[in-house]
């Protein structure tokens, strides 16, 4: 859908670290989905989206996953998952 709104960015791969070509941070705010900050070597948010303030992620709709580290192991383990289910942008379940 995100796409069909905005149109294809395409995004220059400089590391198969980051094979979509881009990096992308999230927060929710209210029970809303915002995409707050693109890191790419080329596209910046305001390319992107025209502005510079978070988005609303109005196109997005699917489960996202939050992985809760312990931060008192040496090692990478996690204490737990937590899904967030999402609605058109809107937190639907948590």
């Amino acid at each position: 859908m995100y796409f069909h709104i905005f149109g294809r960015v395409e995004f220059d791969l400089h590391s198969t670290a980051f094979r979509r070509g881009y990096q992308a941070y999230w927060e929710i705010i209210n029970k809303t989905l915002f995409i707050k900050e693109i890191k790419s070597v080329n596209k910046t948010i305001l390319d992107v989206f025209g502005q510079l303030e978070p988005v609303e992620a109005y196109w997005f709709t699917g489960d996202l996953y939050l992985m809760v580290e312990d931060t008192n192991s040496h090692q990478l383990e996690y204490l737990k998952k937590i899904k967030i289910k999402v609605d058109k942008g809107v937190v639907v379940i948590i």
